[in-house]
């Protein structure tokens, strides 16, 4: 029997031939599953999205609808617990009688959203029971989503209040400003909603943007990365390890917020008109960032260094910054004729009314109701 003919004994033409022959059978292969997975993608979107028929536009704003829930706040704060977390058909939290009776609707992140603490115990909820204690009986609804920016509560006025039956609050008060902070600043370019002067490939971009499943959960996820890079989502500060200092790394903050802040006030003028358009009321208030606190009569912030647009500051620096963006929102509140509420400035905030850098406690949930009332 003759010894088979290795390939280094094959004449050259063989040796070609075999290549070729292999690489059609692995672009074949290629080509199958790059169809394959191009497919499941499509149907992904024709089941999941909303290109097809309308779906609820709650679903595209990452918002819980007709859920109940059951959170372990012990891990963030002393006294934490199982707290209850609902939300209605309509995706609110709270009592009132029906959407058409609504006296205050509270909008804004995750602040106020407060999905770690019980029902009954959010500032919205404390709130309310000082109107019931003094005799008057006012619905106050929370329509806080984790995560949400300015652009969100924008996307909230045109895609989802609109599908609440008979939604006319009295008032909107907006506790706006620390996701505005957050948001790198190319992102207000890539979520805006489209501008209906913009060209093709914006109108497509804001088509994906609305309808597309994968887009959703690509937002999710950069969201979430986010968030954690600057520490903004929920966990617990051990506020005895933190060291301070009185010194902010950066003289001037001027160059690196002009066009933040001018977009955020853009669209806070935007949510002005919305919420007039809405026939609420608007009302603002400011948020603190316990970056920074008073110190025998001195303001010292954070010593932990941290970046901010890729430029390194402390947390006083991050202090400061979020003063200039309740600057901004006092300045619109201002020229809109519209209430503000210096939350930020005149509570006399404790390291006990925070769990992280931004999120309150059910004491600081207390502390604000009650400086709201």
């Amino acid at each position: 029997m003759a010894p088979p003919i290795s390939t280094s004994d094959a004449a050259p033409g063989d040796q070609a031939e075999g290549r070729r022959l292999t690489f059609r059978r692995t672009t074949r292969i290629l080509a199958w599953n790059g169809a394959i997975l191009l497919a499941l993608l499509i149907l992904l979107e024709l089941v999941f999205g909303g290109w097809l028929f309308e779906r609820s536009a709650f679903w595209r704003l990452n918002g819980p609808r007709d859920v109940s829930r059951t959170y372990d706040a012990s891990a963030l704060y002393e006294g934490g617990r199982l707290v209850h977390y609902n939300r209605d058909h309509f995706g609110l939290r709270g009592d009132y009688p029906s959407p058409g009776r609504i006296d205050i609707l509270t909008i804004g992140g995750s602040t106020t959203d407060q999905r770690y603490i019980d029902e009954g115990e959010s500032w919205q909820d404390v709130l309310a029971l000082h109107f019931a204690a003094a005799g008057r009986r006012v619905s106050v609804v929370n329509a806080g989503v984790d995560g949400h920016s300015s652009i969100g509560h924008l996307a909230a006025f045109a895609e989802w209040f609109p599908h609440i039956p008979d939604l006319r609050p009295t008032v909107c008060l907006f506790y706006v400003g620390l996701n505005d902070f957050f948001l790198h600043r190319t992102e207000a370019a890539r979520d805006a909603l489209v501008d209906p002067s913009a060209g093709w490939r914006s109108h497509l971009m804001g088509s994906i943007r609305r309808h597309s499943i994968i887009y959703a959960l690509y937002r999710t996820i950069r969201g979430s990365r986010q968030a954690r890079s600057v520490q903004a989502a929920h966990r617990s500060i051990d506020w005895r390890s933190l060291t301070w200092t009185p010194s902010p790394l950066l003289a001037s903050y001027d160059a690196l917020l002009r066009e933040r802040l001018a977009a955020y006030e853009r669209r806070l003028h935007l949510l002005v008109d919305a919420s007039r358009d809405l026939g609420c009321k608007p009302m603002f208030a400011t948020q603190p960032y316990r970056r920074a606190r008073m110190i025998q009569g001195r303001l010292v912030g954070s010593s932990a260094l941290t970046t901010f647009d890729g430029i390194h500051v402390n947390g006083l620096d991050l202090f400061l910054i979020m003063q200039e963006f309740n600057q901004a929102t006092r300045r619109v509140a201002l020229q809109s004729n519209a209430p503000v509420f210096e939350a930020a400035n005149e509570i006399d905030w404790a390291n006990v009314d925070f769990y992280d850098f931004v999120h309150h406690t059910p004491a600081g949930a207390r502390k604000l109701g009650t400086y709201l009332f």
